[in-house]
């Protein structure tokens, strides 16, 4: 699990590279399209670089890890109280048949 993902690093020459992977090396001139929760890419301006910055990395995402428990834990809760969604998910138990017209009755 990631607190963060990039999206996209557009160069100083205007190429664009999309997803890039962990072994990218950014540009001082690189322009980097982040998405993930704003109290995480707030702190990435501040990391530092070396083991306290991997210290400060390991910390956000086990941050996000509970963050996404609690919230998955919420939703099961949610679910589990409301017959509308237990019978919305009764719906995938069941098997389709194809109906018949009325000319063929």
């Amino acid at each position: 699990m990631k607190a963060c993902s990039c999206l996209g690093v557009e160069k100083s020459g205007g190429e664009y590279l999309g997803a890039p992977r962990g072994h990218y090396e950014l540009a001082p001139d690189d322009n980097i399209l982040l998405y993930g929760p704003r109290s995480v890419l707030a702190g990435l301006d501040e990391r530092r670089a070396g083991s306290r910055g991997n210290l400060e990395h390991h910390l956000a995402v086990e941050k996000q890890h509970e963050v996404q428990t609690e919230e998955e834990r919420r939703v099961a809760a949610a679910d589990a109280e409301d017959p509308v969604a237990e019978s919305v998910g009764q719906l995938g138990e069941t098997s389709c048949q194809p109906m018949q017209s009325r000319s063929e009755e």
